[in-house]
């Protein structure tokens, strides 16, 4: 189900968790941890949550500056995702669900580094050496 809207209105400090767009002439709160990923399409954005989608007329730049970094990674000129929706990397794509997200060649290294990089021990800090 898609809904068009025209603009974000408001944003919330991430301690909050929500944002506002305006959506068929109302507007629509978007709750950060329902928040799956946002896509880019042409002029506008799609926000993608678990309850419905949401188009605006926006930018995925204006979008990234919205999201608590710490949260939403942008993965692709087109796409930003939720971290902890993230089920698993195959090759150059992300999974959320039955939802394939590509990876794009130029940020697949920081992606990597950002979702798995901590996960992991390296042989230098063995788990007993290191921070938890």
């Amino acid at each position: 189900m898609k809904q068009y809207a025209s603009r974000t209105l408001q944003f919330n400090l991430p301690a909050e968790g929500y944002f506002f767009v305006k959506c068929n002439g109302k507007h629509e709160k978007i709750i950060f941890k329902e928040l799956l990923f946002v896509e880019a399409a042409d002029n506008y954005v799609i926000i993608h949550t678990t309850m419905k989608n949401f188009m605006t007329h926006d930018t995925l730049r204006n979008m990234e500056s919205l999201l608590p970094e710490s949260h939403f990674i942008k993965v692709h000129k087109s796409f930003i995702v939720a971290l902890d929706r993230i089920d698993h990397l195959e090759g150059n794509e992300i999974v959320l669900g039955s939802v394939k997200i590509p990876v794009s060649r130029n940020l697949r290294d920081s992606v990597l580094g950002r979702l798995v990089k901590k996960k992991f021990p390296d042989k230098k800090n063995p788990p007993d050496k290191m921070n938890l």
